[in-house]
């Protein structure tokens, strides 16, 4: 199991985002909703490239893509009321709306940092590290039964790797084995380089 080749997404959920031709939001998957941090009505509507403050696509880039072209890179975005992330996006022609409206869908690659991964009612100052090295470190959110998390993040608070935790023994037992897995795939990584 590669942690970095899981992009984490709300709870296996497409971050996906459907918008008319000039970028105006149509409708939003569960997670894209997280993403842009409205509710899915307050996300209707909005200009969706304006969220963007870094690489941000152009109209002229869009309207490509209304008539075929697939637009795809990294960008930094900005959510409602919190700091921007650093996503990969990519925009590509959808399937017309039912009256005939050319669509672009929105499809967005993301690291969800900490703070987004906390869920409702369980304070930040609550979290405990299980352990820590130079390149990560492993979190555990305690809180109710169905709240309980076990986060593997990079140095910046990007989450890596998430699993519910059953209860907090279970939670650090697996921490432990996440460790031990992490450590033996860092090890490996020489012998691979000097085969080559």
């Amino acid at each position: 199991m590669t942690l970095d080749a899981q992009p984490i997404d709300s709870i296996a959920d497409d971050v996906w985002i459907l918008t008319d031709a000039a970028g105006f939001v149509q409708k939003c998957s569960p997670a894209a909703v997280a993403l842009v941090g409205y509710s899915a009505r307050g996300a209707r509507g909005r200009e969706l490239p304006n969220m963007f403050v870094g690489q941000r696509p152009r109209l002229s880039e869009l309207l490509s893509a209304a008539q075929g072209t697939t637009i795809e890179r990294d960008a930094t975005f900005r959510p409602n009321d919190r700091k921007a992330l650093r996503v990969h996006f990519r925009v590509e022609r959808a399937d017309p709306s039912p009256d005939g409206q050319i669509l672009l869908r929105w499809t967005f690659t993301l690291r969800w940092p900490v703070g987004m991964r906390i869920p409702q009612g369980v304070d930040r100052r609550q979290l405990i590290t299980v352990w820590r090295d130079d390149a990560m470190r492993c979190v555990f959110v305690p809180g109710g039964k169905d709240k309980r998390r076990l986060l593997v993040c990079a140095p910046n608070d990007d989450v890596l790797h998430e699993e519910s935790a059953v209860s907090v023994a279970d939670a650090f037992t697996r921490a432990t084995e996440l460790h031990k897995l992490i450590g033996s795939e860092e090890q490996s990584v020489p012998e691979k380089k000097a085969r080559v």
